[in-house]
């Protein structure tokens, strides 16, 4: 599960916007890669999580049962949002 919360680790407005992602809802791609995007606005792309216009802010992240001997290691890349669907496989879905 990965989700944004406020600088004081108060949840955003999940009740309004997709704040966080979860096993259940995540999209992998055919490599079996999670790839979340968060963005100001939708970026058209799976998994995307919604900063409700917020600058400031936190990532959590947790993993439950990972299905491995060791948990992956997430890595953040910051993009251009019109850049954004080039660092997805071809073929990923559109999706708002």
């Amino acid at each position: 599960m990965f989700g944004l919360v406020s600088q004081y680790m108060e949840g955003l407005e999940w009740h309004q916007r997709q704040t966080s992602i979860n096993g259940h809802q995540a999209m992998l791609d055919g490599n079996g890669v999670l790839r979340v995007v968060i963005a100001h606005r939708d970026p058209g792309v799976p998994n995307w999580i919604d900063t409700g216009g917020r600058e400031l802010g936190l990532l959590t992240g947790r993993y439950f049962e990972p299905g491995v001997d060791v948990a992956p290691i997430p890595t953040l890349t910051t993009v251009p949002f019109d850049e954004v669907r080039d660092h997805f496989p071809p073929g990923t879905p559109v999706v708002s």
